[in-house]
């Protein structure tokens, strides 16, 4: 299949004939970008990416791949704070119809009318296999107009009950000072959101398939099984929507009987930090 001429004049030198003019490098290239919302930049790369999972490095998906800064103009370097999760076909609306793919990456702030930015790309490799090449990255102008009154924010504002489940009182419902059932939200609602599925029992909910983790809060952990515990539960922590990044350790203290996990993750609001502690007698405790 022959390449239309707009789609070569406009992939840069990676995307030439003859790739990467100094040899590094892999076939897959950022052609352009543009933002096509008030805090979207639509990234379009020369052929279709690993678009998979948010927790896998070398992912389109992830947006720790993904940096945007400010080139021109004046105002906040915007941080990037997640991507969508349907990739752009080709001939889409609005989209060139050649052989590209667009990811569309969400930041925190939206990006100005009148301010050049660029967006650069690391890590992601190919779909059909190869690593990215240059160029790695690309201009565009923002389009949010600043007249524009309290814009949205980017990503949702989960919130849900407080709820002191070590309470001692008769209800361990927390209540504000005007008698109302207090909120979690933001870092303490993403620690409990973790917390809940660190605690529940593979596939527990029928709706919510894969939920969960296969962590046994009541029966003891062997060696063996250290590894495959810790890689189920850091799985899981990265599909929470607003982790951007995690890291988990598991470790057991035989001569205690103790199993101790430990789960940090980064979000865009914040970091969040648990401690889970389950022994034969010291029973559950969260820190």
């Amino acid at each position: 299949m022959s390449v239309p001429k707009l789609y070569k004049d406009q992939s840069g030198f990676g995307g030439e004939d003859y790739g990467d003019p100094y040899g590094l490098g892999g076939p897959l290239h950022v052609v352009r970008a543009r933002a096509v919302e008030s805090q979207t930049v639509r990234v379009v790369f020369d052929e279709p990416p690993e678009f998979r999972s948010r927790g896998a490095d070398s992912d389109g998906r992830n947006p720790l791949n993904y940096s945007v800064d400010i080139v021109t103009g004046q105002g906040t370097k915007p941080q990037v704070v997640g991507v969508k999760d349907t990739i752009v076909l080709p001939g889409a609306a609005g989209v060139y119809t050649d052989p590209e793919r667009g990811v569309d990456v969400q930041t925190d702030r939206p990006l100005v009318l009148g301010i050049q930015y660029l967006v650069t790309v690391v890590n992601v490799r190919a779909k059909a296999g190869g690593a990215l090449g240059a160029p790695y990255s690309a201009n565009f102008e923002g389009v949010f107009q600043q007249s524009q009154v309290n814009p949205a924010p980017p990503t949702l504002q989960y919130s849900d009950f407080k709820f002191d489940i070590f309470g001692k009182s008769a209800s361990a419902f927390v209540f504000d000072d005007a008698g109302d059932v207090a909120l979690d939200a933001g870092v303490e609602n993403i620690r409990k959101r973790i917390l809940r599925r660190l605690m529940t029992p593979k596939n527990a909910f029928r709706h919510l398939p894969g939920y969960g983790t296969n962590w046994a809060l009541k029966a003891p952990l062997s060696t063996r099984e250290l590894v495959p515990t810790k890689h189920d539960i850091l799985q899981q922590v990265k599909q929470d929507p607003e982790v951007l990044d995690a890291s988990v350790s598991v470790t057991l203290q035989p001569a205690d009987d103790l199993v101790i996990v430990r789960i940090k993750a980064r979000t865009a609001r914040g970091d969040v930090s648990a401690t889970v502690t389950q022994g034969a007698t010291s029973g559950l405790v969260i820190t």
